[in-house]
């Protein structure tokens, strides 16, 4: 893939005024909307961040409020709240309910 100077260029200089990857990302979208060439996800922007070897010139410290070298791995839930309690079937309703549902 080739890299856009330019798009280099807009990045770096909004990551050394301390803007955050979702706010260049906004914002290149908004000041440029007719050009999609110039449109990055913010998940782009902190992989180029975080790779060794980045065309970006800011080091993840440098970059980020948090000052993380390293990216933190995603959470992961609970294994019990990850799933649903099994719901009663409709053929096992009681027979009230039925008749209700017939008048």
């Amino acid at each position: 893939m080739a890299i856009n100077a330019e798009l280099c260029g807009l990045v770096q200089y909004r990551l050394d005024k301390r803007w955050s990857p979702e706010q260049i990302s906004n914002s290149l979208r908004v000041e440029q909307p007719d050009r999609p060439n110039l449109h990055l996800a913010p998940e782009s922007i902190y992989q180029a961040i975080y790779e060794p070897l980045s065309v970006l010139t800011t080091s993840p410290r440098a970059a980020l409020r948090t000052g993380r070298m390293n990216r933190r791995r995603r959470r992961r839930g609970t294994g019990s709240s990850r799933f649903v309690v099994p719901m009663t079937p409709i053929k096992q309703r009681p027979e009230a309910v039925e008749e209700a549902l017939l008048r």
